[in-house]
């Protein structure tokens, strides 16, 4: 989905990763709303140990299976001011809600399976219902292609929403989504590593969680009041080691080769509760908006080194004496720790002039 977008003014999507970079922004920089409750945990495996190119952010598969996503907004710049405390792109995704017929489809292949359905709910004639589940295991795809140095990474993911119509101007709906993702490389696959070009140890998991709820009540002849609570939250775990295949003879079993586990590990938690509430109507000037957004965010990170580590990392600014090809990391530069919680919140206006084929926005935040 994604990288679907590569193709905008000013946007680089490169790679196996949709890294998302904008007007030469990280990833980081972008601001990414679902049903529009913030959620930027769209990708799995957007590692946070590994080579470079793993860890320079976004990610190698999109939580969302197909048809689940109906609608798709990016935005590189202008945007209103309803969407603030980003300098990259907006980019908004809307749920499908479901069909108004009953459809399901089930895919089952070499890594998994799939299942979508959609359609009314069952229980209340005024309800739909889109569920949406799979589960994948695509070290089973690398064994088979001959790629048996990658790992093996394993994905779940549920997607329920319900939309209820509750009389002519009020709709309610309910959106939840749980992703998992675990990602093992171990001294199996180090040594299947070409002339063990890459000897790392991974072990890292994550689990992600969306639980949200709209309130839509449309008022007077153009007039729309829109209320949103949610909750997210994300905990991923990381552990890094080493294994040593060239310390040992040719053709030692993987089990006998000497390995260092968990010498890096990161753990990352971050929580968010919040509310949001906009009105917009129309008027003779044009439209005008506003709205009140609270939350409270909780982060617990912590970087543990186990030990003195030697990296053979190669940079021209590398502090290093001349003819040394490695660093050494050390638990004194590196171990770090940041716990912190923080209750924000904005309110916007927001007026737009409409002048025949011409828009002027003015708004504050």
């Amino acid at each position: 989905l994604l990288r679907a977008f590569a193709g905008r003014p000013g946007l680089l999507s490169t790679g196996a990763i949709a890294n998302l970079s904008v007007r030469a922004r990280g990833p980081r920089d972008n601001r990414i709303l679902l049903d529009d409750k913030p959620f930027d945990k769209l990708l799995h495996f957007d590692q946070s140990l590994g080579e470079l190119e793993d860890v320079d952010g976004g990610g190698r598969y999109s939580i969302f299976a197909p048809e689940t996503i109906a609608g798709a907004t990016f935005s590189p710049g202008g945007w209103t001011a309803a969407y603030g405390g980003r300098s990259g792109s907006l980019l908004r995704l809307d749920v499908a809600s479901g069909a108004p017929s009953p459809r399901s489809s089930l895919r089952i292949d070499i890594a998994g399976v799939e299942f979508l359905h959609e359609g009314p709910s069952g229980f209340d004639p005024d309800t739909s219902l889109l569920f949406s589940a799979r589960q994948f295991d695509f070290g089973r795809v690398f064994e088979l292609v001959g790629e048996d140095d990658i790992g093996t990474p394993e994905l779940t993911d549920l997607i329920l929403k319900s939309t209820t119509v509750l009389g002519s101007r009020d709709t309610l709906e309910f959106l939840a989504i749980y992703a998992t993702e675990d990602y093992v490389r171990d001294v199996e696959n180090a040594v299947a590593s070409e002339d063990f070009e890459d000897v790392s140890l991974i072990d890292s998991s994550q689990d992600v969680v969306l639980l949200g709820a709209t309130w839509r009540r449309l008022f007077g002849d153009s007039g729309e009041w829109t209320n949103r609570v949610f909750f997210r939250s994300s905990d991923k775990t990381s552990n890094e080691g080493e294994a040593f295949p060239d310390l040992v003879p040719p053709d030692t079993p993987a089990q006998d080769v000497p390995v260092r586990e968990d010498i890096l590990s990161i753990n990352e938690k971050e929580t968010e509760i919040g509310w949001r509430s906009d009105v917009s109507l129309l008027n003779r000037l044009g439209a005008f908006s506003a709205g009140l957004r609270v939350s409270d965010v909780s982060l617990d990170y912590d970087t543990v080194l186990a030990g003195p580590w030697d990296r053979f990392v190669y940079r021209s600014e590398d502090p290093r004496p001349p003819r040394q090809d490695y660093i050494t990391l050390l638990p004194e530069d590196i171990d770090s720790r940041l716990d912190r919680s923080e209750l924000s919140w904005a309110a916007y206006g927001e007026q737009v002039f409409e002048q025949d084929r011409w828009d002027l926005r003015a708004g504050l935040r």
